[in-house]
């Protein structure tokens, strides 16, 4: 989300966009939770693409192991 300050000035100049990413049924399909699903097509590539002009997040409710697995396998 983009504002401006109550003092009049962008306070996003020079800041890269952050776009949250969810990981079952974006990323991957979600055919195996909780094992991780099959990699969407062209989901890797997309995903490195928007990272050459915005910060990335992975977005999911995994938590413990499954969290782990999820990271490991971006």
């Amino acid at each position: 989300m983009w504002y401006t300050s109550d003092k009049g000035k962008d306070s996003n100049v020079g800041r890269r966009p952050i776009i949250a990413i969810d990981f079952d049924g974006t990323i991957t399909n979600n055919d195996a939770f909780p094992e991780i699903g099959s990699l969407r097509c062209n989901a890797k590539e997309a995903i490195n693409d928007l990272a050459k002009d915005c910060d990335i997040t992975l977005w999911t409710c995994r938590v413990g192991k499954e969290l782990t697995k999820a990271l490991i396998y971006c």
